[in-house]
């Protein structure tokens, strides 16, 4: 029987890079659950020989690790979407006080002079610009919203299976 190992880098940075990360742990998983298929296949008349138990403990630990790893892969993911989230909800915060205190700045400006001078001019493309930005930060508040969320119910799935392994 050939061993295959699954080598997982922890500290990747980006989502692409867990999805693939997670992709090979979850390919391996079902290289592991045929090779147990194979084994249980295979020593069907004799499955408590000494032989039989061996091999299925060998690849029962194997995909115990895969698993494991799998799991502080999503962990690793999920705590990294809930840092981007929080830093977003922050950032968003800030930008929406600023985009608040430009709008206000401009409505006093109309009140003092020309909307066509360039003062007003100005002050109305740093407003433009701040509710752009504003839409923008929503936007990945709202990926990254979506991916804790999708990690962590991977990662309860995952713990599941661990726990059905063991």
């Amino acid at each position: 029987m050939s061993q295959r190992t699954i080598d997982t880098v922890l500290r990747v940075q980006n989502e692409s890079g867990y999805k693939s990360a997670l992709r090979n742990c979850t390919a391996e998983l079902k290289v592991q659950k045929t090779e147990l298929e194979r084994v249980t296949s295979e020593y069907r008349t004799n499955a408590n020989s000494m032989e039989a138990l061996t091999k299925k403990g060998d690849v029962l630990f194997r995909m115990y690790d895969t698993q494991q790893q799998k799991i502080e892969l999503l962990r690793e993911a999920m705590e990294q979407a809930q840092n981007t989230r929080d830093t977003e909800r922050e950032t968003l915060a800030s930008l929406r006080d600023q985009y608040d205190q430009a709008q206000k700045k401009l409505a006093t400006l109309k009140e003092q002079v020309d909307e066509t001078s360039q003062e007003f001019q100005e002050q109305k493309a740093a407003v433009d610009e701040l509710r752009d930005s504003v839409i923008q930060h929503q936007a990945k508040l709202d990926a990254s919203t979506k991916s804790y969320s999708y990690y962590a119910a991977q990662l309860n799935k995952a713990e599941v299976e661990l726990d059905n392994l063991g």
